[in-house]
């Protein structure tokens, strides 16, 4: 968990450090690094919500935990995403997971739609503390992009936590991801809904069909695809 900056504070939220993350994959660029561990290449949809639950099993402690016996659970939970061969002797954590999720466009988006004011306090995370700095962000976005951010399009196109003027969206959320924590977990009218899959891992209703799905997310997908088809009908009988 990270901090997002909002009206002059901090709030606990679901978040990257874009910041540091653009600078790794400036460096890795520059040493023409691999994009994936090996270890991680065979990880296929199916198996990411049990993924999910076994790093979790990890990092079970109460407040109560010992500095040691957190970065070592840390490290145990890390291992079972990098390293889940047991044959990788270091691992390499500033990399995606694969070669092919095309990670560097969420970089992009965010410095041209979707600004994102993050911060770290050292005190509600277990990050160094980093004030957000809107401006050397800006920097980063011009120096690997050649674009300038603006800070509010994404709230003033689509109108931020007002969506009473939206229509025909679902927002589904994982119980599983952390992402959900910011998410839209309520109904806001009967055509904009919210799905919430109790055993759902990140967008896992949007993945292909595996036999290791769990029931929630084969509900999920069936009621969203009811959705769909309603929402078809009813724009072919507009005049």
């Amino acid at each position: 968990m990270a901090l997002r900056l909002r009206g002059g504070r901090c709030m606990n939220t679901p978040a990257w450090p874009y910041e540091s993350e653009l600078s790794k994959w400036r460096e890795r660029r520059a040493a023409r690094t691999p994009t994936a561990p090996r270890s991680a290449e065979h990880i296929n949809t199916g198996s990411l919500m049990s993924l999910t639950q076994v790093v979790c099993r990890h990092l079970g402690f109460d407040s109560s935990v010992s500095d040691y016996k957190l970065l070592q659970g840390v490290s145990e939970a890390a291992r079972v995403y990098y390293n889940y061969t047991g044959t990788t002797a270091c691992l390499n954590t500033s990399s995606t997971a694969t070669g092919s999720l095309g990670f560097l466009g969420w970089y992009y988006q965010a410095c041209t739609e979707m600004v994102m004011p993050l911060c770290t306090d050292g005190v509600q995370d277990m990050f160094e503390p980093q004030a957000w700095d809107f401006q050397a962000f800006s920097d980063e976005c011009q120096a690997l992009f050649g674009v300038r951010p603006r800070a509010s399009w994404a709230e003033t196109q689509y109108g931020g936590k007002d969506l009473s003027a939206h229509s025909n969206i679902i927002f589904s959320n994982g119980g599983l991801d952390p992402w959900s924590g910011g998410g839209v977990t309520r109904n806001i009218s009967d055509s904009v809904v919210a799905i919430v899959i109790p055993q759902g891992a990140h967008h896992l209703d949007l993945r292909y069909d595996n036999e290791r799905d769990p029931p929630a997310v084969r509900r999920a997908r069936a009621l969203e695809v009811d959705y769909f088809k309603a929402w078809v009908r009813q724009a072919r009988r507009a005049p």
